[in-house]
């Protein structure tokens, strides 16, 4: 009985820490993306500047770097010394801690310069079926590719899902809200770089219009549910006569 207690009990112990180790995992890839692109302090005389790249390359005030995240820290390298940062994220602020308790918090500028070469709706379509992604801000995006059949009712209905994106490479990283996450392939650009199309889930989506509507909060464009609900009525009644 003892043992069987004992047994129980390192089960537990496994699951509880697995647990943990993919919450991490999430948190960790989510706030890779909220992290990436410059960031700006400033005082009356000076401005310090921190530039995210990649999931490894930071230039800070104009130097470049690498740095590392985990749970509550990002450990940047510069040369062969690491100094690791205490670190948090509310809104468009981050606040960094140094080994000695200075702290200094940044305001997003802009979204990074990779991201915001996606812009508006990327679909694809056969005879059968349309499947619809959104783009916006350089940060987020919605999936509206689900359909939800309401058989009691004889109706159909599109169910979005959203998240956050960044890029690495020649690869989209797509993080939904729902802590899973997918990878795109990034396809042929315009001249001014504008991604045109992408691979996902072995599906070829082409880029066909402008970025949805939203409304200005506090100087910023997000998504509202409002302008969500309107552009899923707009698509489900548009797409309406492919539905199998």
């Amino acid at each position: 009985m003892k043992k069987t207690y004992i047994l129980v009990t390192i089960l537990l112990f496994c699951a509880f820490r697995d647990q943990i180790r993919s919450q991490d995992v999430f948190s960790i890839d989510r706030e890779l993306s909220l992290l990436r692109g410059p960031w700006e302090f400033h005082t009356y005389y000076d401005k310090w500047e921190l530039v995210f790249q990649s999931d490894i390359k930071l230039i800070v005030d104009r130097e470049q770097v690498t740095y590392q995240l985990s749970p509550g820290r990002i450990h940047i390298n510069d040369t062969e010394l690491e100094t690791p940062y205490l670190y948090t994220l509310k809104n468009d602020k981050l606040t960094l801690t140094s080994p000695d308790g200075k702290q200094i918090t940044y305001h997003r500028d802009d979204p990074g310069e990779n991201e915001q070469r996606f812009d508006g709706q990327y679909t694809f379509s056969d005879s059968t079926v349309q499947y619809t992604i959104w783009f916006s801000e350089g940060r987020e995006f919605s999936d509206l590719s689900g359909r939800h059949e309401d058989v009691a009712n004889n109706t159909q209905r599109l169910i979005s899902a959203h998240g956050l994106y960044r890029v690495e490479g020649d690869v989209l990283i797509l993080t939904f809200d729902d802590g899973t996450t997918h990878e795109a392939k990034i396809g042929e650009r315009d001249q001014d770089g504008m991604v045109l199309n992408l691979i996902y889930h072995e599906k070829l989506f082409q880029k066909e219009s402008p970025s949805p509507l939203v409304e200005q909060d506090n100087n910023r464009h997000l998504y509202t549910s409002q302008s969500t609900t309107l552009l899923e009525l707009h698509l489900f009644s548009s797409s309406t006569s492919a539905l199998p």
